[in-house]
């Protein structure tokens, strides 16, 4: 008998760990695409940030202030991507296959309806937005020459989102991958020819970082259009839905997901460039700083988003599939599976925050100030990876309107209070503004573990 007890004991144990393989293997199929894609983005970024870096101080801030002013158009209009993963996979789940290309061609179509206008808009704009803000003439000067031409390629990077949205939703986001090294490749290409006028071209500084960023998105839209034109054979995937109705029915969802979504994303992006505006009452080099850490912040926070698509994408397949109980597991296994592999990037951020700080800048004052914020960015971002990963999840699967009531709740009335407090009045300096978003992301992740927790997220229907 106890021999038999033993090996009851030893092969469930064998198929609990055989269980807990497939499960992390399913979430690594998915997310490993994802996170390489966002490793080509990242890189990018800092390939921007350490070419411009060669500039000075001055450039620093004036692309970083850009990129948050064009971020806060940007982030409300790419929602549109995160709607179509939602949408995809729940109907791929459903075994609607046929629908998520009709929901493909009509967020095509809604893209280049708002978006084209929006980019001529934005690029008329670029004048006038940054005197706003800033008083700097340097500033100002080259700000306005990035954002002109990144306001001009608005509608790339909504197409751009589009396709990703799509792709992840249907669970091949591999697909990504195929045009992620073109893009790479034309970036740092551009940029090492613009920005110092290299190999002959002529040093466009700033203005050069921009249109090397523009034409990658264009590199990576124009691989996803022939990709897909290859595997269906024709232009037959871009065709619209016959029916009006069902046609009017995709469209409103669509619109009622990507309007929730824009809106917390416009509510989170507009509360880093107060952020961003208040570093600068600091003076330069404390804004220069807050723009570099916030790219770190914001590449944990891409990683973590990459995890949390795939575990979108699982978890609205398993609703889809009427499966609820799966579908929570799915997303909190995809958390614990993404904290794990991103903790040796918080263990870098504790033991060597110079390190991390030389490869952007060489500038000793901005190294100085930013030590001891890089390790309390590693402290805050172990447990707000998890949270953000957890919020993803529920995202993936329509889950919208208690996540951008949280969202709101946190940067409005926590997060800015804390930072103009502060700055403004207690004169903390930036090591204080940084606090500030500690608190903020921290209470603010554990509202997302709550929410997650409370599983009426695995009710949703869209």
């Amino acid at each position: 008998m106890a021999t038999e007890s033993i090996i009851r004991i030893a092969t469930k144990h064998q198929y609990t760990v055989n269980s807990i393989r497939k499960r992390t293997g399913k979430i690594l199929i998915l997310s490993l695409p994802m996170i390489i894609g966002v490793l080509a983005a990242v890189i990018m970024n800092l390939i921007d940030t350490v070419m411009i870096g060669t500039l000075g101080p001055n450039a620093i801030a004036a692309v970083n202030l850009s990129i948050f002013t064009s971020s806060l158009v940007v982030d409300f209009t790419v929602a549109i991507g995160a709607a179509v993963l939602s949408l995809c996979a729940r109907r791929l789940g459903e075994g609607k296959i046929s629908e998520t290309k009709e929901i493909l061609s009509e967020s095509i179509l809604i893209a280049l309806t708002f978006g084209i206008p929006l980019s001529i808009a934005g690029a008329f704009a670029a004048p006038y937005v940054l005197p706003l803000i800033n008083s700097h003439p340097l500033v100002i000067e080259q700000g306005t020459n990035y954002l002109r031409i990144t306001n001009a390629g608005w509608i790339l990077i909504i197409l751009f989102y589009v396709f990703q949205g799509y792709y992840d939703g249907i669970g091949r986001p591999y697909i990504y991958l195929k045009n992620a090294g073109v893009m790479v490749i034309v970036n740092v290409t551009l940029n090492y020819c613009l920005i110092n006028g290299n190999f002959h071209f002529p040093a466009m500084g700033t203005s050069g970082a921009a249109i090397a960023t523009v034409s990658s998105y264009f590199s990576g839209i124009m691989i996803f259009v022939l990709m897909m034109i290859w595997e269906n054979k024709s232009f037959a995937i871009f065709k619209r839905c016959r029916n009006l109705a069902q046609r009017s029915y995709i469209r409103k969802k669509i619109f009622k997901l990507s309007a929730s979504i824009g809106v917390q994303n416009l509510a989170i992006i507009s509360g880093f460039f107060i952020f961003m505006t208040i570093s600068g009452k600091i003076g330069v080099i404390a804004m220069a700083v807050t723009g570099i850490l916030l790219q770190l912040a914001n590449t944990l926070v891409l990683f973590a988003r990459a995890f949390g698509r795939a575990g979108g994408t699982l978890a609205g397949q398993a609703l889809g599939a009427a499966l609820p109980k799966i579908a929570f597991r799915r997303g909190l296994q995809t958390g614990l599976v993404g904290l794990f592999f991103l903790s040796p990037i918080f263990a870098t951020f504790l033991a060597a925050p110079e390190l991390v700080m030389t490869v952007f800048t060489k500038d000793p004052d901005m190294i100085t100030s930013s030590v001891l914020i890089i390790q309390i960015l590693g402290i805050g971002m172990t447990f707000d990876v998890f949270a953000t990963i957890l919020m993803y999840s529920m995202l993936g699967t329509g889950w919208v309107r208690s996540i951008v009531i949280w969202n709101i709740l946190g940067i409005w009335g926590l997060f800015i209070p804390l930072s103009v407090v502060g700055v403004l009045y207690l004169k903390v300096g930036v090591l204080g503004l940084w606090t500030s978003l500690f608190v903020y992301r921290v209470a603010v992740g554990i509202a997302f573990v709550f929410e997650y927790q409370r599983k009426k997220w695995l009710n949703v229907q869209i």
